[in-house]
């Protein structure tokens, strides 16, 4: 969610902080390849990306969501990941 106030841009990111492990190609380019989150009791989950569907740019170029595919258990998964570039912060989106 966004909000403005005298030309400044707000950020209030949606989601849960997560580690993510990104990879760049030449052009500068972002690929998210690992994405690790905390469960419950504390535990690291780690989840490594097989492929990314789509990007997408956020509003006013504020940040890039990533919707990503991995396995676990041989089944295939989507999730969401947004890099929000203001606070250089990583979000699993809910």
């Amino acid at each position: 969610m966004y909000f403005q106030r005298d030309n400044e841009i707000r950020l209030s990111p949606t989601g849960k902080p997560v580690d993510v492990i990104v990879v760049f190609n030449p052009l500068g380019d972002i690929k998210p390849v690992t994405v690790r989150l905390k469960d419950e009791s504390d535990n690291y989950i780690k989840m490594d990306i097989t492929g990314v569907k789509y990007t997408k740019d956020l509003i006013r170029n504020t940040g890039r969501s990533f919707r990503c595919c991995y396995m676990v258990d041989n089944i295939q998964n989507e999730c969401t990941v947004t890099f929000y570039y203001s606070l250089c912060k990583w979000y699993l989106e809910t």
